[in-house]
């Protein structure tokens, strides 16, 4: 399996950013080798975000010109995740114990490798979804 991040799903998507030759290349490779394609709640907000924060700058096709800025975030966000076909992971809340307090158990599972990775709290959380 492949766990990808937002990065890898712009890159691929729009050939005008940086890294799209080696995303299509990456998933090519992936495709070859039958790999399932996943993905996180996580990377579908930050793909939303990212869309949104950069929207002017793509170059979209024709027939989304008709469309208002929230359809057409909806409308990319949509085609990228049609025309890749991630797995979103399952991450339905499960909460447990954890020094008395209540959390989510994406985040205990999070904490327990904070010592042993020291990343930052949103790659941190990937790392966390990919490993689940």
């Amino acid at each position: 399996m492949a766990y990808v991040d937002t990065n890898m799903l712009i890159s691929y998507y729009f050939d005008e950013e940086k890294f799209h030759e080696i995303s299509v290349r990456i998933f090519n490779v992936l495709r070859a080798m039958r790999k399932k394609i996943y993905i996180s709640s996580l990377t579908l907000v930050e793909l939303y975000s990212v869309i949104a924060r950069n929207l002017s700058r793509y170059r979209l096709p024709p027939h989304y010109m008709v469309l208002d800025e929230e359809r057409k975030i909806h409308a990319l966000v949509k085609d990228i995740l049609e025309h890749l076909k991630p797995i979103l992971v399952d991450d339905e809340p499960k909460l447990e114990l954890f020094d008395k307090s209540r959390v989510f158990h994406i985040y205990k599972k999070a904490i327990s490798y904070v010592a042993t990775l020291k990343l930052k709290s949103l790659d941190l959380l990937h790392i966390t979804y990919a490993v689940l």
